[in-house]
């Protein structure tokens, strides 16, 4: 975008001629440079720019980032930000102000143009996408339906002014509440379930709802959902159209009621229901008949009715007794489908005459009894195979039905049960509480029992009892009930009494301060230990205060939330934390808190460490440490912003030459201050300023030289083989500055006429030394040329640094060229 207006905000000077005219080779036309903050505001507000690239660290009253939040208040241009470093608190504040790029110095022309190439395609698409949203708002914010977005909760995100004339809300009093509180409580379940449908197949949805008024009355509309996904093709919520269709469903209901009205008596059985005529023709049926008999009703009126049984001699000798009789009832036949299927059925039927006592016809219904068939087998299953005993007892106590678990739990076979009285089973010291408890449940009540009974091997087992009186025609005949095995339960309640007295005897001995807390907060139980680092006694304590009361408020909300999530789900709270706690004196102590929920409770069992005094030495420790980080950070910062400036002069002088050979002189130059720079970059970065990860610093050493000589990577392949050393700021230097000349001698010499072939790096250690290895497998070097002895000013450089390191240089020409650098 060549005719794009461009500011330039940099402080030094020299650094801001370079990046001027580097713009004007690239064809941006007279780029505008201000050399403080207040002057890009000014020069921004007047020359409204395409573009601003932005140094961040600039001298005044202001950085780069408040100018750029300035000028953002009264436009929105795209912006590059350029600085010597990128801590995280920086780029963090930078990301509020929504740049395009964040560049740090020193910056390759390569990267610097694609980087303003980006920023302004970008911006241009941005603006374009702005105005399509505009005409699409225009376009929602004028239709008669209602037009909204919501969330995965189902809470407006947006709504069109429609919804005003449709339902008489301001839509703005609408963003933010959720659809289910203005659907019908009837209509709920239908529009969650539209919201699964839709995640499931990704497509919309059509569905009739009401919604609640202004004036609290519900009006018909019809809703079409379209499911909106994330990038991992979840629904994060959908769009919605709303078309206000009451006046259509209040005409659907008036033809429905009439026709309700006109097949309401043949259609009101959800079973099977014919009408047949004196002389056995079918007149009528319903959707049902259809359906078992698998013919329309036009085929089935004015045949005999009997056709429709497997057995019609049965079937008109049941019609022939509802027409004695006046009526029938329960009367089994299997209809016959037209497929060939049977159906098993129970007719009732009723004889209806006219006003003058004629028999007109019979009403016939017919009810499906396979499904009931087939529960009361799956029923049965159930009985017989669940691990509770289902037991019916007379009412002289004596069992009439056991299921068959009961030979699992007892050993008794059922038939060794049946007709025995229940009192031959049960321990004799229980017996008389149980008759009592079974003698209550007769007069109505509900009451479950815990006693012993004898196995088969004399053994005793722990039982629960719940039961409830049979009643018929008003008449006791004794009980049923449910028998739960809990021998298992009582044994483990037993084991617990016991723990629990070993587990006080540890809880006061412990050398820790340890309570116990309750769900209410409320704590339970405190040892020693906690009543010399709290300050209370025990009775001022337990059952009486909240552990909220101990905790500084700024971690009670914190510990609180904790608490909660604990008792939903131990793993998803913090087991170990530090926290601080307020003495009975009112002094704060540090502590290190340890939580565990108690096994089947609500409760949890806390563990406290007073790290008070530890917590003194170290804060003393960490701002001495602190002083000395934020000088060196400082140190390496301005260094760094210093080889800018000289890479920058070095820049601007190459631009005055056309002497090849020169030029590549100067960008040798840049490369060995970048290499220098890229040290105390990382340095700045790294979490210990004293050394730096040069497995890292290689890479992006690396990763700059080949866009430097633009390496075509499909013809030399790059391999990198680096172990995780950290080095210090003397040793790092040099070894760049080595690895800077080696690899850019391969990129420039070894490859010649676009050969293709294999550049490597290698950096490895033992416990003793380092080792370092350039090799390619290029045209080599010759054979008379001796590097140790050379006027190259690289491996001159490169002699001189490695007797800097106290190493050794080896130089292998078997293939290609091999360097090989050991120091320790």
């Amino acid at each position: 975008m060549p005719d794009a207006k461009i500011l330039i905000v940099e402080d030094e000077g020299i650094t801001a001629m370079e990046l001027e005219t580097k713009l004007e080779i690239w064809g941006y036309p007279s780029p505008v440079i201000a050399l403080s903050g207040e002057e890009a505001i000014e020069k921004a507000l007047k020359t409204k720019p395409d573009l601003i690239l932005m140094d961040i660290s600039l001298k005044g009253e202001i950085d780069g980032i408040e100018v750029i939040e300035q000028i953002k208040k009264h436009f929105n241009p795209p912006v590059i930000y350029i600085t010597a470093h990128a801590d995280d608190k920086t780029m963090e504040r930078a990301k509020l102000t929504e740049h395009y790029s964040y560049m740090v110095k020193p910056i390759s022309d390569k990267e610097l143009k694609f980087a303003i190439d980006m920023a302004l395609f970008k911006h241009k698409v941005d603006q374009k996408l702005k105005e399509s949203e505009k005409q699409l708002r225009l376009i929602t914010d004028n239709m008669l339906d209602i037009v909204g977005q919501f969330d995965n909760e189902g809470v407006f995100r947006y709504i069109s002014p429609s919804v005003k004339t449709v339902m008489g809300y301001e839509p703005e009093t609408l963003i933010g509440r959720s659809l289910f509180e203005f659907l019908h409580p009837n209509d709920i379940k239908k529009i969650k379930y539209a919201f699964k449908k839709v995640s499931a197949s990704y497509t919309p949805e059509r569905v009739e709802n009401r919604l609640r008024n202004t004036d609290a009355n519900y009006i018909w509309v019809e809703t079409v959902f379209n499911p909106l996904f994330d990038d991992e093709c979840h629904m994060k919520g959908g769009i919605f159209s709303s078309r206000d269709i009451t006046e259509r469903k209040r005409i659907e209901e008036q033809l429905s009621a009439s026709l309700v009205y006109n097949r309401g008596l043949i259609e009101v059985s959800p079973d099977p229901l014919i009408i047949i005529s004196p002389e056995g023709k079918i007149t009528d049926v319903n959707e049902a008949t259809e359906k078992i008999c698998g013919c329309d009703r036009e085929d089935l009126i004015g045949k005999e009715f009997s056709e429709q049984f497997t057995d019609p001699e049965k079937s008109i000798k049941g019609y022939k007794a509802a027409l004695s009789d006046g009526y029938l009832k329960d009367y089994p036949l299997k209809i016959l489908n037209q497929s060939g299927k049977t159906t098993e059925v129970l007719l009732n039927a009723i004889v209806f005459k006219n006003e003058v006592g004629e028999v007109q016809g019979v009403f016939v219904t017919a009810r499906d009894i396979t499904e009931l068939k087939k529960s009361e087998e799956k029923y049965r299953t159930i009985v017989e195979n669940i691990n509770d005993v289902i037991f019916v007892l007379d009412i002289e106590g004596n069992f009439t039905y056991i299921s068959p678990t009961i030979e699992r739990i007892s050993g008794y076979k059922r038939d060794e049960i049946i007709n025995q009285n229940f009192a031959y089973f049960v321990h004799p010291d229980d017996l008389s509480g149980l008759q009592a408890s079974l003698e209550r449940t007769l007069s109505g009540q509900k009451e479950p029992y815990e006693f012993r009974v004898f196995d088969k091997d004399s053994e005793i087992l722990y039982v629960r009892s719940s039961s409830h009186s049979l009643i018929k025609d008003g008449k006791i005949l004794g009980l049923t009930g449910v028998l739960t095995d809990i021998t298992e339960r009582q044994k483990a309640i037993s084991a617990l009494k016991k723990s629990e007295e070993r587990y006080k005897a540890v809880f006061e001995n412990t050398g820790t301060s340890t309570l116990i807390i309750e769900e209410n907060n409320t704590i339970s139980l405190v040892n020693h230990e906690f009543e010399k680092l709290s300050g209370y006694s025990k009775e001022e304590i337990e059952g009486k205060r909240s552990w909220t009361e101990f905790v500084v408020k700024d971690y009670l909300e914190r510990m609180e939330e904790y608490h909660r999530l604990r008792r939903i789900d131990p793993n998803t709270a913090p087991q170990s934390y530090e926290s601080q706690l307020i003495d009975k004196q009112g002094n704060i102590k540090d502590i290190f808190i340890t939580v565990s929920m108690i096994p089947g409770t609500k409760r949890s069992l806390v563990s406290l460490l007073d790290l008070t005094a530890q917590k003194k030495a170290e804060h003393k420790l960490k701002e001495s440490l602190k002083e000395k980080e934020i000088l060196l950070r400082e140190v390496h910062h301005r260094v760094k912003n210093n080889m800018q400036v000289i890479s920058s002069v070095i820049g601007l002088q190459s631009e005055y030459t056309g002497d090849k050979d020169v030029i590549e002189m100067f960008d040798d130059s840049k490369n060995r201050i970048r290499s220098m720079a890229l040290v105390h970059e990382k340095l700045y970065q790294s979490e210990n300023i004293a050394q730096i990860d040069f497995a890292e610093y290689l890479k992006s050493l690396t990763g700059e030289l080949i866009d430097t000589y633009e390496v075509k990577t499909e013809n030399i392949q790059i391999k990198i083989n680096v172990d995780k050393v950290l080095l210090d700021i003397d040793t790092a230097i040099p070894c760049g500055l080595i690895i800077n000349e080696l690899v850019s001698n391969s990129l420039k010499h070894a490859f010649p006429d676009n050969r293709k072939g294999e550049l490597g790096i290698t950096f490895i250690s033992d416990d003793k030394n380092f080792r370092l290895i350039v090799c390619d497998d290029g045209v080599g070097f010759s054979n008379d040329l001796d590097f140790t002895n050379t006027e190259t000013l690289g491996l001159r450089i490169v002699n001189t640094l490695v007797a800097q390191l106290d190493g050794d240089i080896q130089l292998d020409r078997n293939k290609g060229t091999s360097f090989e650098i050991t120091f320790k």
